[in-house]
């Protein structure tokens, strides 16, 4: 493991800020007198950015590294989401919606490990 590795970090980072910034700059758009001006208060340009970002960083790594083996980390973000919900804005986190994330991210993980050994076992047969 090197430095590119932890790479993979920075866009579920992102994408978990980026997601929880646009939860906040929501909450300023008032529906009944909807303009577009509150669409672009702060936190929605920051969170645009921070996904824009997320965008530039993925393509870096799929470059870098076999697609089936840095996707399955973005479903880790499925879990931090989770844990951001509960503990930034008071929303209500069931078993239900823990075990949906993990057997997500376990299925994701399984998914992408079955497809590795498979494609080393391609490379020594050839």
């Amino acid at each position: 493991m090197n430095y590119r590795h932890f790479l993979i970090l920075i866009p579920i980072t992102l994408i978990v800020v980026g997601q929880s910034l646009a939860k906040v700059g929501t909450s300023y758009i008032d529906l009944s007198n909807f303009s577009i001006g509150h669409v672009f208060n702060i936190f929605i340009i920051v969170a645009f950015i921070c996904l824009l970002l997320r965008g530039l960083v993925w393509l870096v790594l799929m470059r870098t590294f076999d697609l089936a083996f840095i996707y399955p980390f973005i479903s880790v973000s499925y879990i931090l989401i989770l844990i951001v919900s509960y503990f930034a804005f008071d929303e209500v986190v069931t078993a239900g919606k823990i075990a949906g994330s993990c057997m997500i991210t376990f299925g994701v993980f399984f998914i992408s490990l079955a497809e590795r050994r498979n494609k080393s076992k391609d490379r020594m047969n050839v």
